[in-house]
């Protein structure tokens, strides 16, 4: 009796605890903004920590006028300034962005509201390379260095919102929507972290049960 009252116990923890998970889930997976490839530009200069010159590479139809050249200013992000005078951390600034961009081909998501800001300066979140597999929101990464602050527009994105990591092989090419799977690794640590307190409560109580009955029946 004891054995299927354990059982029955652990079963509704474990189902309480995947619904938990579940819901944990789908709220983060709601408030993410699936990133899209607009275009694919070749990085030949960097003005400031917030604003690049590329040449294009490939760019989808809608945003075909572009080109050949972008100036492009990245989205929701505000560097310290270099000019007209120098502010604490600009040239830090720059030269993070220069690592991550500089002579590299990059994947721009280009806002779909605006397109370019009042300075004729292409507006986008900027997607370098990061390894074989992924590729890196370098606005945000920015802002997570602590090299830029987050400076919200009106459009398409928030940039909290985005994920800091996509995953875009070195033979992709232009895509209308492209998101990132591993987007939500808050939502599956914590997953991972409710089915092992499961397991950890499931022998804490087998051991228990296992205490009681040796002493209800001790051994001759």
């Amino acid at each position: 009796m004891e054995m299927k009252k354990l059982y029955a116990n652990t079963a509704l923890i474990v189902l309480a605890i995947l619904l938990l998970a579940q819901i944990s889930y789908t709220s983060s997976a709601s408030r993410t903004h699936a990133l899209e490839v607009d275009a694919l530009c070749y990085v030949y200069r960097v003005v400031d920590g917030d604003t690049l010159w590329c040449k294009l590479v490939e760019i989808s139809e809608k945003f075909a006028g572009l080109g050949p050249e972008l100036k492009v200013r990245l989205a929701d992000v505000n560097a310290p300034e270099l000019r007209p005078e120098r502010e604490p951390g600009a040239l830090e600034a720059m030269e993070r962005l220069g690592e991550l961009v500089y002579e590299k081909t990059v994947a721009l998501d280009i806002d779909d509201r605006g397109i370019t800001d009042r300075y004729g300066r292409v507006v986008a979140i900027v997607l370098a390379p990061w390894n074989d597999t992924h590729w890196v929101n370098v606005n945000l990464l920015l802002v997570r260095e602590g090299l830029a602050r987050i400076w919200e527009h009106d459009n398409e994105w928030r940039l909290v919102d985005t994920p800091l990591f996509v995953q875009l092989g070195v033979n992709d090419r232009v895509k209308e929507r492209w998101t990132d799977a591993l987007s939500l690794p808050g939502a599956r640590g914590l997953l991972g972290l409710l089915l092992s307190g499961a397991l950890v409560l499931f022998f804490v109580k087998l051991v228990l049960i296992y205490r009681r009955r040796t002493r209800w029946f001790p051994r001759p």
